[in-house]
C-alpha cells in the first residue's frame, strides 16, 4: 500500500507530467493557427512541382512511428528493465518513488515527442503542398496519440510496485 508521503511524491510528479502533456497538446493548436495564418499570407513555394506522393510518404513514416511508440514505451517501462535498474545502487537521496517518476516521465516524453513529430509532418506537408486534408489528418492522429498516452496515476503506481517488488527480490 502507498502511504501519504509516497502518494504526495507521486502526485507532484504527475502534476509536472500533466503540465508537459498540456503543453504538447497546446502546441498542436499552435500548428493549426500557424497553418491557417500562413495559408492566407504565403502562396505555396512548391506550386507546380510534383509533390503528389509526398503526403503518402509522410503517412507511411507516421504509421511506422505510431507502431514504434508502443514498442518503445513497452521497452522503457518493461519489468526486465526495471529489475536491471533496481540492481543498480542509486544515491541514498533518491527514493523508489522518484525513480519510478523519472522512468515514467522518460517514457511519456519520448512517446509525446514522437507523436508531436507526426503533426510536424502534417505542417510540412501543408506548407509544401497546401494539403489541408493531410495536415489536419496528421494533426488529429498526433492529438489522439498524445491523448491516448496521457499521464495516468494507475500506470505510475504499477511502475512503483514493480520497482518495490524488484528491489525486495
Amino acid at each position: 500500500m502507498i502511504d501519504q508521503t509516497e502518494k504526495g511524491t507521486l502526485e507532484k510528479g504527475m502534476f509536472t507530467l500533466r503540465v508537459i502533456w498540456i503543453a504538447m497538446l497546446v502546441s498542436l493548436g499552435f500548428y493549426v493557427i500557424i497553418a491557417n495564418y500562413v495559408a492566407e499570407k504565403m502562396p505555396s513555394i512548391f506550386r507546380g512541382y510534383p509533390v503528389a506522393y509526398f503526403p503518402y510518404i509522410l503517412y507511411a513514416i507516421s504509421a511506422v512511428e505510431l507502431l514504434i511508440i508502443r514498442y518503445i514505451r513497452k521497452a522503457v517501462l518493461s519489468p526486465q528493465r526495471i529489475s536491471k535498474m533496481s540492481g543498480l545502487t542509486p544515491p541514498a537521496s533518491v527514493s523508489s518513488q522518484q525513480r519510478a517518476i523519472a522512468i515514467y516521465t522518460q517514457a511519456s516524453i519520448i512517446t509525446w515527442a514522437i507523436a508531436e513529430s507526426i503533426s510536424v509532418y502534417g505542417l510540412v506537408c501543408f506548407l509544401l503542398a497546401e494539403d489541408y486534408r493531410s495536415f489536419y489528418g496528421l494533426v488529429i492522429a498526433a492529438f489522439m496519440t498524445i491523448y491516448f498516452y496521457r499521464p495516468k496515476m494507475e500506470e505510475l503506481t504499477e511502475l512503483l510496485k514493480a520497482f518495490s517488488a524488484s528491489s525486495k527480490a
